[in-house]
């Protein structure tokens, strides 16, 4: 279970979009794996994934190496 905590809303930047937003959310999540200002859109994103229990997208990092490497020390 996660409870999410409403310190209050007013006018500000969003830390998740970046965007000025007339109103965002100082919210506090209970596991602290967010505390800050959320527009209402981002909010309930953050809400969905932590009750589906997935983490946003992210870019995967390539362990392969480029095509075009050399090798060192042969």
């Amino acid at each position: 279970m996660i409870t999410v905590q409403f310190k209050s809303v007013a006018s500000g930047t969003c830390k998740w979009c970046a965007k000025a937003k007339d109103q965002v959310y100082d919210v506090a999540f209970s596991d602290q794996s967010f505390v800050g200002t959320l527009c209402k859109n981002d909010l309930l994103r953050a809400i969905g994934l932590k009750v589906s229990g997935l983490e946003p997208e992210r870019k995967p990092v390539s362990t392969v190496p480029a095509p075009n490497a050399t090798a060192v020390g042969k």
